[in-house]
């Protein structure tokens, strides 16, 4: 009984003080056209790994839709925003013309804003 206690305090103190492998990172999109439901999808496993059917839905609030998203720390992300869980709704500029995929590189609390014009649905 003392051994497992023991070993069970050793693995909390290897917790504490082990270094954070994930940083939470805020996606806030605004929004020009109307859209009811936003999706994020991307190049990680926690954005679906561009696979659209399983797109992260955002939360809405008026015209603004967002999401907190943990991500490997440092880690390179490239994303794209979606009117639904399809890649014929992706997001479109001002003039209907493709937009390059968004990126940042996930540091602690970054906070990622944008809006967008468009959607191809």
């Amino acid at each position: 009984m003392a051994t497992t206690k023991k070993t069970a305090t050793k693995a909390t103190a290897a917790k504490k003080t082990t270094a954070k492998t994930t940083n939470k990172v805020s996606v806030k999109i605004s929004v020009t056209s109307c859209a009811n439901e936003l999706y994020i999808v991307g190049n990680t496993k926690n954005l679906s790994a561009w696979d659209a059917e399983k797109a992260v839905k955002l939360t809405k609030k008026g015209n603004k839709f967002s999401k907190s998203i943990s991500f490997d720390k440092n880690e390179v992300v490239e994303f794209k925003i979606l009117a639904g869980q399809c890649w014929g709704c992706v997001e479109k500029g001002a003039f209907g013309e493709e937009v390059e995929n968004h990126a940042f590189a996930a540091t602690d609390g970054l906070v990622v804003e944008l809006e967008v014009n468009n959607f191809a649905c």
